[in-house]
């Protein structure tokens, strides 16, 4: 899980990344699993992300989670009502004190930011979704509320590796 807190002209956006360590999930989620979606028992997902919220110092209701599909869809989120966001892999903001967050295994999570707009995105980028333009979409909807390509900054987060990650043989063979 990444997730950075939209920006205003005069703070820097703080980005966070998070691993496994210290939360309440049993095995195989072990232990600071914060997806919804992976079968984990709720209530453990509940208390991480209300960690989560305590150690970053924010409001538990100012993450902003989005349902991830591997696709395109970029959601410009203006306040928290909807949560998740349904069908995105990517959140925009423009509104100061949200944090958006996004959730991957093997994927790229990309945090961008325009300090000097005040424009933040977080960004799904497994494989077929940057094949298929993810990160532009998300640069394309930052620019819509104010971001300059030329100010934005991007964080890349933790993926996986070759050593650690099994290819199927179909798509070895670019299928």
């Amino acid at each position: 899980m990444s997730h950075v807190p939209a920006a205003s002209s005069a703070v820097r956006p703080r980005r966070v990344f998070t691993d496994r360590r210290g939360g309440r999930s049993a095995s195989p989620y072990e232990s600071f699993n914060l997806g919804g979606h992976v079968g984990d028992d709720p209530s453990s997902v509940t208390a991480n992300r209300q960690r989560l919220a305590r150690e970053i110092g924010v409001p538990e209701e100012r993450l902003v989670w989005m349902t991830q599909v591997h696709g395109t869809g970029v959601a410009i989120v203006e306040d928290a009502e909807e949560n998740p966001v349904a069908d995105v892999d990517a959140l925009v903001t423009a509104t100061p004190g949200l944090v958006l967050c996004v959730l991957v295994a093997d994927c790229v999570p990309v945090l961008l930011a325009d300090p000097v707009a005040g424009v933040v995105a977080a960004v799904h980028a497994g494989r077929e979704g940057v094949r298929r333009g993810i990160v532009p979409a998300a640069l394309a909807a930052m620019t819509r509320l104010g971001a300059r390509p030329k100010d934005v900054e991007a964080l890349l987060g933790p993926a996986v590796c070759g050593a650690d990650y099994e290819v199927p043989p179909a798509m070895q063979a670019g299928g």
